[in-house]
Parts: C-alpha cells; sequence; structure tokens
C-alpha cells in the first residue's frame, strides 16, 4: 500500500496544474505568496529529511557533500522530492503533496521523467538514507539560492 505514496503525492502536481488552469487571474497578484510557500515547504522537507535521516557516519557527510554540490547542476526539485519520498514517511509525502497544489505548472512531463525513475530503488536492497539525506541537503541548498531571488 505505501507504495502506492509516490503515485498520490504526484497527482497533486495535476491538481495544482487544474487550479492554475481555472484560476489564471489569481495567479498574478499572488505569485510572490506562492514562491514563499514552495520555499517554506522545500525548508520543511528537508528539515524533517535532517531530522528523521541523520546519523553521523562519513557516509552521511559525503551525501551532503554530494547532495550540495549537485544542487548547482541540477535545479529540478522534483527529482530531489522523489529521493525524499524514499523514506515513505507520510508528514513528508504530505508536504509534497501541497507543494504540487501550491507549484502545479506545465512543465509536467518532464517533471514525470525525473519523478519516477529515483523511485526505482525501491525495489533495491540499499541503503536509502544515504539518498534521503543528498536530497535533504540539495533542497536546503536550493532553498538558500532561491531566497536570495525574492
Amino acid at each position: 500500500m505505501l507504495y502506492l505514496l509516490p503515485l498520490i503525492v504526484f497527482s497533486g502536481l495535476l491538481i495544482g496544474l487544474l487550479i492554475r488552469h481555472f484560476c489564471k487571474e489569481e495567479i498574478k497578484p499572488g505569485k510572490k505568496y506562492i514562491k514563499i510557500t514552495e520555499l517554506i515547504i522545500i525548508l520543511l522537507i528537508s528539515i524533517l529529511l535532517f531530522y528523521f535521516n541523520f546519523t553521523n557516519t562519513y557516509l552521511t557527510y559525503i551525501a551532503i557533500i554530494l547532495g550540495i554540490l549537485s544542487s548547482f547542476v541540477l535545479k529540478e526539485k522534483y527529482f530531489y522530492f522523489s529521493l525524499a519520498l524514499l523514506t515513505l514517511n507520510f508528514y513528508i509525502a504530505s508536504l509534497i503533496f501541497i507543494f504540487g497544489i501550491v507549484s502545479g505548472s506545465k512543465k509536467i512531463v518532464r517533471k514525470i521523467f525525473l519523478f519516477f525513475p529515483p523511485l526505482l530503488l525501491l525495489l533495491t536492497a540499499l541503503e536509502l538514507s544515504y539518498f534521503t539525506i543528498f536530497a535533504a541537503s540539495s533542497l536546503l541548498t536550493l532553498f538558500f539560492i532561491k531566497s536570495q531571488s525574492l
């Protein structure tokens, strides 16, 4: 049942796309508040990921450094969200769902191709906490980058 969680979470983006389509006149005046809400959700997701998955090992610190470096190359949040969903945590999933509703965008095909392939890691026997720490550090770096442009 938990493996349906990524599909339910991704449906938030579809709902956000529908809301954006029917409420076009509300998007322009609320653009600043949408960006602030997105930043708050990204910050909450990264804090929760660190809280639930941080261990004091050298592999954790390597994952943090790689996450920070990768966020300068790949700025697509839904790739990191899919890595965050590897925890199958309800709180993180609900925040990603809300993020999808808030940020509903037209680049949905690109988000599908970046969102679902990392979830194949659920089928492996790898230690997934390092991937989620990687995602948390990447999202936190993206938070700091995006908050500078606000």
